[in-house]
């Protein structure tokens, strides 16, 4: 119980200060971004004792969409621990204390679920993120399952941000699966 109590207790005084410092690195347009991102999610990792298996290897050198089940928040921690990455989540993360403020300057991609008719915004601005460069997690489920078996993928985001990125002159994209 100590333990539980002294990682949340850093997990929430850490994380203003990294929140701040990526933001600031965000405004510099800086090229350390990404490694403190992933710097700071291996401490992460690290303080909660996940060791980080991976198959295969990440798609680099051109804009990748990676398209993957979800099975907790543990995802978001581990895959940023492995590289920058920028994650699709539900509008209402935005709004969370302290998580959407981290998460908004991890350049978060927000989706309204209720506003379908936003698609084609959420969609080019998944393609600004790829043409930026990032590598851009999609979490096809539309949820979270219980990691037992991978539930039906939404597809609609995905053809969908083919489209943006061809309007915005980017191109083809790599389109990653992923399984956790």
């Amino acid at each position: 119980m100590l333990r539980v109590i002294l990682v949340a207790g850093l997990f929430f005084t850490s994380l203003p200060l990294m929140v701040a410092l990526q933001w600031l690195l965000g405004v510099c347009r800086s090229p350390l971004w990404g490694p403190c991102s992933v710097a700071y999610y291996r401490l992460l990792t690290r303080l909660l004792r996940i060791n980080i298996v991976t198959n295969g290897t990440q798609v680099s050198g051109r804009p990748v969409l990676i398209v993957s089940n979800h099975v907790s928040w543990v995802d978001i921690v581990v895959l940023a621990a492995i590289s920058p990455m920028v994650f699709v989540a539900k509008r209402e993360v935005a709004s969370w204390p302290l998580i959407g403020a981290a998460a908004k300057v991890q350049k978060v991609v927000f989706v309204d679920r209720m506003r379908r008719q936003q698609t084609p915004e959420t969609n080019k601005e998944i393609a600004q993120r790829l043409a930026e460069g990032h590598p851009v997690v999609l979490f096809a489920e539309g949820t979270s399952g219980d990691g037992n078996r991978v539930l039906p993928f939404r597809s609609a985001l995905i053809g969908a941000v083919e489209a943006a990125c061809n309007e915005t002159g980017l191109g083809e994209v790599a389109l990653q699966p992923m399984s956790i």
